[in-house]
């Protein structure tokens, strides 16, 4: 690994921390911006993401990109690259940025404090550190990858996996690592791509963690997603038990097993675990957006209603922080209509649309807002959107009372043919 890099007039200096012009003179930079301009200087040779920069640098929490653009404008200054066209760090607003100028690596001195580097799958190089720096590195990979799990969506389930596998290169004994590889196929199999190595990694990573530390939290919520992914729904009730039982806080056993009991059409058990995943994380609006459906199955409107506008409160607090934040968006697009706010509900579930057009809960949620406003055509035009091979997206669609006003339509039929919403054996 290189000592630092020389960039144009000024050296880098990862060790100490230090950026200076090649004369000697230091240039101020703080701690955040130094570490993202050394991240882009050592990742030149591709287009850095700017969630990869954000699930990086502000550990996988949930950050308005007014943060990382307020950072991108610190560097430029210092590197007095203000002008167009970029001489250094070249943005790409809608994808990412990618260090463009000059640069040539440092050689290391003979004495250091790491061995060889090695090469991961991608090419790029990693360090081999001590093993108790290994640990650390492998536990904050771990802490970034579920946080990115908590997000929910295909794109941040992505991320969780990156973040899990580069974790096991750096601790193979990680079983929370594992546990969270285990979760990210299963969710991807589930709701995604129906595909054999989904399958088959979520259920070997399962067992790996299992192996590891079966009494734990989240070896046991590896076992519980397997085994909904594979449609065992009495093995996932105990494995979510267990889970809830290692840990109460752990907000994904709770959310989950929710989920797993409105499936099988359990409404009370679902509001009760929705009501236990609220109170493990106060800012989740999707627990009591889910708790608002399994109270409308159960007749309790005004229980429904009350649930509806909670998750909607927590959707405002979230979006004064976030304004971006899809998940919240396309949530409160769902339960604005059932507030009579019609207007407020279009527009979330416009602005959602148009951040994460792809995303599977976005487009079905799209679909439920329009239903609820009695737009049939336009709910049918996103639910077409939505990928029905995923045995969870049907089993969702098909018991979703928001979509009931689509059932009898041809369209939807179309969609939704007769048996096709079993889950896999």
């Amino acid at each position: 690994m290189a000592k630092g890099f020389v960039i144009g007039e000024f050296e880098i200096e990862p060790g100490t921390r230090r950026l200076r012009r090649c004369g000697g003179e230091p240039v101020h930079l703080a701690n955040r911006p130094f570490q993202v301009l050394l991240y882009l200087v050592a990742h030149r040779d591709r287009l850095v993401a700017r969630d990869e920069l954000i699930g990086h640098f502000w550990d996988g929490r949930d950050v308005y990109e007014d943060a990382l653009t307020r950072c991108l404008s610190t560097v430029r200054k210092a590197l007095e690259d203000q002008g167009s066209p970029a001489r250094y760090v070249e943005t790409r607003w809608t994808e990412g940025c990618r260090y463009i100028g000059p640069c040539e690596a440092i050689s290391p001195r003979p004495a250091v404090t790491y061995d060889t580097a090695t090469r991961n799958r991608s090419g790029r190089s990693h360090a081999h550190f001590s093993p108790t720096m290994e640990i650390a590195a492998s536990d904050r990979l771990v802490r970034r990858g579920n946080a990115y799990l908590s997000r929910f969506g295909l794109r941040n389930q992505r991320y969780a996996l990156e973040m899990f596998r580069r974790a096991l290169e750096k601790n193979p004994d990680d079983y929370r690592a594992w546990a969270g590889v285990a979760a990210s196929h299963s969710l991807q199999y589930l709701h995604a791509d129906p595909i054999d190595v989904h399958w088959f990694t979520a259920i070997e990573a399962a067992r790996e963690a299992l192996e590891r530390k079966a009494m734990s939290a989240e070896a046991q919520l590896a076992r519980a997603h397997v085994a909904v992914m594979r449609g065992d729904h009495a093995e996932a009730d105990v494995a979510f038990a267990t889970a809830e039982s290692l840990d109460p806080r752990l907000f994904q056993a709770w959310y989950h097993h929710g989920r797993g009991c409105a499936e099988m059409q359990d409404n009370e058990r679902a509001v009760a675990y929705y009501g236990r995943a609220s109170a493990a994380n106060p800012l989740d609006c999707q627990a009591w957006a889910l708790s608002e459906l399994a109270f409308r199955r159960l007749g309790l409107a005004s229980e429904a209603r009350r649930a509806a506008q909670s998750s909607v409160e927590v959707a405002e607090k979230v979006l004064r922080r976030h304004p971006d934040d899809a998940r919240a968006l396309s949530l409160g697009g769902c339960m604005l209509p059932g507030l009579d706010r019609h207007a407020e509900g279009l527009g979330w579930t416009e602005r959602a649309i148009a951040l994460e057009p792809d995303e599977p809960y976005v487009n079905i949620n799209a679909a439920c807002a329009y239903a609820m406003l009695g737009q049939i055509e336009r709910a049918l035009d996103y639910l077409s959107r939505v990928p029905m091979a995923p045995a969870g997206n049907r089993n969702w669609i098909r018991h979703d009372s928001c979509l009931d006003a689509l059932r009898s339509h041809s369209r939807f039929m179309a969609l939704m043919p007769a048996g096709a919403a079993q889950s896999p054996a």
